[in-house]
């Protein structure tokens, strides 16, 4: 066994391929492990990021789940195995990661995040990966991280859609900055599906963000929103502008607080007459110059609504009225869980 110096296999050959690169090298190395990472939740994101934090020697590592393995998490959930059934998540988690590196301090908290223990979970750590799968739990995550100052990294991902965005650094956006307060929980992967090399993909990528992050690196999700569209393959950055305001696509800016309507009042204005020009921007061919010609307000669905403000802010961009432009929040998907009747937002009209 090589030197070390603290937790760091300097000398043994573990981290010489990353210890190579400038924006690592020793110092780098000596940063990972002094660093002390939150997991909240041992699923399918948390299959993508921990390899990675263990791997990169993440010197202290806190996993937080109370949930078993079930067969249903197996075909994404790659650090548990049949023999794992029943067993805590966090448990098996843990001893995976330790067979890996014993070194490293895995710390188990098998206990479900909630508003009223998410501060004592997550004080004394650097930073915090979500790997949870309700906005429930976020909103808690996001809370606690507000009080304590610490920077967390969210993710979703809905079928061949993903998010993913570093928050709450220096008082920076929250999660609040994203998706308004009382929207509905979004269908869950139970309900409308996933496959798992897109969730491990997702939760490599939040490790991606957090180690850069740790090294002192410019991220690309902080204050933004990593749009990543599995099926194109293509990764779109929409900048926060702002605290609970805007966002934006490096083009211009959207109001989102003045255009996006919740499910329930989307619902009442059309009941009470409201008739918009509904556009689906995943299926829709959009010729924008006819419609700067008509006088329509415009509807803009998508699954979870981040297509939708992409979209909006590169009209805008281009010279669209944004007084006629409007946003589903959370799109299609919380429409469906308020258990509207789908023929209300999805007959949608594509513009000649």
């Amino acid at each position: 066994m090589g030197r070390r110096t603290g937790d760091v296999h300097l000398n043994d050959g573990r981290h010489e391929r990353q210890m190579r690169m400038s924006d690592v090298g020793i110092d780098g190395q000596r940063r990972f492990a002094q660093a002390r990472v939150a997991i909240v939740g041992c699923g399918g994101l948390a299959a993508g990021s921990l390899p990675a934090l263990v791997g990169a020697g993440i010197g202290h590592i806190r996993l937080i789940d109370d949930d078993v393995v079930a067969m249903s998490n197996l075909h994404r959930q790659m650090l548990f195995t049949e023999a794992d059934l029943d067993l805590p998540k966090a448990e098996v988690a843990a001893a995976w990661a330790r067979a890996r590196d014993e070194t490293l301090t895995i710390e188990v908290r098998a206990e479900r995040l909630d508003a009223a223990n998410a501060v004592d979970l997550l004080d004394g750590v650097d930073i915090v990966i979500d790997g949870t799968d309700t906005l429930a739990a976020r909103w808690a995550i996001d809370a606690a991280t507000e009080q304590l100052s610490l920077p967390w990294c969210f993710a979703a991902i809905d079928r061949w859609t993903a998010q993913v965005a570093l928050l709450n650094i220096k008082g920076g956006a929250t999660l609040s900055d994203l998706i308004a307060p009382g929207s509905a929980e979004p269908a869950s992967c139970s309900e409308v599906g996933v496959l798992g090399a897109s969730v491990l993909t997702v939760g490599a990528l939040q490790a991606n963000e957090v180690l850069r992050f740790l090294l002192g690196l410019t991220v690309a999700s902080a204050n933004a929103i990593l749009v990543v569209e599995l099926d194109a393959m293509v990764i779109r950055r929409l900048e926060i502008r702002g605290r609970r305001s805007h966002i934006s696509d490096n083009h211009s800016s959207v109001d989102l607080k003045t255009r996006t309507f919740s499910p329930d009042t989307l619902h009442d204005r059309i009941l009470n007459g409201w008739s918009p020009r509904l556009i689906d921007v995943m299926q829709d061919s959009i010729d924008l110059d006819n419609l700067k010609q008509s006088t329509d307000e415009i509807l803009l669905v998508c699954p979870l609504g981040l297509r939708s403000m992409r979209v909006a802010a590169q009209w805008i961009a281009r010279g669209f009225d944004a007084e006629r432009v409007f946003i589903l929040e959370g799109g299609l998907d919380s429409w469906h869980i308020r258990g509207f009747d789908r023929n209300l937002i999805t007959q949608t009209e594509s513009p000649a």
